[in-house]
């Protein structure tokens, strides 16, 4: 329950996919993918291998260049693994961390702002402020989900994935 509760805080999906083909096949498409240049527009993603079972995908084509993980708006983080002649990707997908932590930073502005507007002695925020504060925490909110759904849509086609019920 804890772990949830922290999943849902930090924007963070997780599930277990089926890959269609055999591991190898996952393996090559994985390879083409890392080893493609920016501008090669056969894929739209790129990644990095992480260990021989897990690895990161990325978008390449958003505001900040997304050359590396850590500037891409949404990440993709699978683990391969092999049960009964089934290829499964243990897939974690969530948003930029940094994105993250600027949706709270703002939304404890905010709540700062509105307890100095209503509590405050002699209020320097007014009702403006406060609105354009709540704007763009929504703003922000919205583009963290957008993010995360797009990363999770665009590997779910580019690898043919289909959700895992066991």
């Amino acid at each position: 329950m804890i772990k949830s509760l922290f999943r849902k805080i930090l924007f963070i999906e997780s599930h277990i996919y089926l890959y269609p083909y055999s591991s190898d096949n996952l393996n090559e498409d994985l390879k083409k993918i890392f080893g493609a240049s920016y501008f090669d527009k056969k894929t739209t993603l790129r990644g990095k291998k992480i260990s021989d079972d897990s690895f990161s995908l990325w978008e390449k084509w958003n505001l900040f260049g997304s050359y590396r993980s850590f500037d891409a708006l949404g990440v993709f983080s699978g683990t391969k693994v092999n049960r009964k002649n089934k290829t499964l990707i243990i897939a974690t997908i969530y948003p930029n961390a940094l994105s993250i932590l600027l949706y709270y930073l703002l939304i404890s502005i905010s709540i700062s702002a509105i307890y100095f507007y209503f509590f405050g002695s002699e209020s320097i925020i007014n009702i403006e402020i406060i609105l354009v504060l709540v704007a763009i925490s929504f703003i922000i909110h919205r583009a963290l989900i957008f993010q995360r759904k797009r990363i999770k849509k665009s590997v779910e086609f580019e690898f043919n994935l289909k959700r895992y019920k066991h």
